[in-house]
């Protein structure tokens, strides 16, 4: 597979490729997991292990595969943490984001219309550094070597060469229903445009700033044709935000529901990738006819739902919009 990553987090991860893979795999995960727990644990408290559990497909997925789920999630929780509390240091986050900048739509949005020049500037700062220390270690030569890395990764995208059921877009959505490349994209892009101009309104809008960060986080899903299942942990971040609403204003058997939907969307891709035959060249035929993605519109149906149970019943006591104890 082609290597698509800017090459600030090639810099990054080059250090681990000297040691033994064992090794590299348990620091990364290790540290990648901790720092998303401790992000999680600040933003939830005590609702932690009820988000956890939540997203716990994803996060199985992250600690089997080794991927960087982690990583990035708690890079947008620090920074969503950072800009709550209206501290200058959530420029940091924002700006090691340039790792796979497509997932920061939503943040950089929000730290645009906030016109936090000064998070802006730390933003800027940071991400000029980390692509300067890269190109310095591997001289300009290694942009385009990036560039035709992605233009390679999006010939495998279009001739259906990446597995389709893991991904969450539009695109991997209208693609493996049957629709030509062409037109899935030109769906996709419908799709992001969309999702940008709803980030754009929630940066912008003047409901309760939890709220706001859970649908920072699932919206910013949507921005790119090669969101991944191990990319599904940053809805972990969006569900610490609003755990406490969700158990107020739901009864059990919607929180059931709710927890079924999320098990469902974040574990489909694994468990139809558990279901096809090992190392065959008709997998990837078998699993386009028995595996169309779902995740874009389990994810988009996820949002609805949560969406209306964050909403206060007007035929409720007003004592049920307090949070709700925890069961935790």
């Amino acid at each position: 597979m082609p290597w698509t990553y800017p090459p600030p987090f090639t810099l990054f991860v080059d250090a681990l490729a000297d040691l033994p893979v064992g090794v590299a795999y348990v620091l990364f995960i290790l540290a990648s997991f901790g720092f998303y727990l401790v992000v999680l644990h600040r933003i939830a408290g005590t609702w932690l292990p009820g988000v956890l559990l939540f997203v716990m497909p994803a996060v199985l997925v992250n600690l089997r595969v080794g991927q960087n789920g982690f990583l990035v999630a708690a890079l947008i929780g620090a920074f969503l943490l950072a800009w709550r509390d209206r501290k200058m240091a959530a420029g940091v986050p924002l700006g090691l984001m340039i790792i796979k900048p497509h997932l920061a739509a939503g943040i950089g949005l929000l730290a645009l219309f906030g016109r936090r020049w000064s998070v802006l500037a730390i933003a800027a700062l940071v991400a000029l550094g980390a692509l300067g220390l890269s190109t310095l270690a591997y001289g300009f030569g290694v942009w385009p070597a990036f560039l035709g890395a992605v233009a390679e990764a999006g010939a495998f995208l279009a001739g259906g060469h990446y597995s389709l059921f893991r991904m969450g877009s539009v695109y991997a959505a209208l693609r493996s229903w049957g629709l030509p490349a062409d037109w899935a994209m030109t769906g996709h892009l419908v799709g992001a445009l969309a999702a940008l101009g709803l980030l754009a309104w929630v940066s912008l809008a003047k409901f309760a700033f939890r709220h706001r960060a859970a649908l920072i986080c699932a919206l910013s899903l949507f921005v790119s044709p090669y969101s991944y299942d191990y990319d599904l942990a940053i809805l972990g971040v969006g569900l610490a935000f609003i755990a406490p609403d969700l158990a107020a204003r739901a009864s059990p058997r919607a929180l059931g529901a709710l927890l079924a939907l999320g098990w469902v969307t974040c574990g489909y891709g694994v468990m139809i990738e558990a279901l096809l035959p090992a190392d065959q060249s008709g997998a990837s035929s078998l699993a386009a006819s028995i595996a169309p993605a779902i995740i874009a519109p389990l994810l988009i149906g996820l949002c609805l739902v949560t969406l209306r149970l964050a909403r206060p019943r007007e035929d409720r006591d007003k004592s049920l919009c307090a949070p709700a104890a925890n069961p935790f």
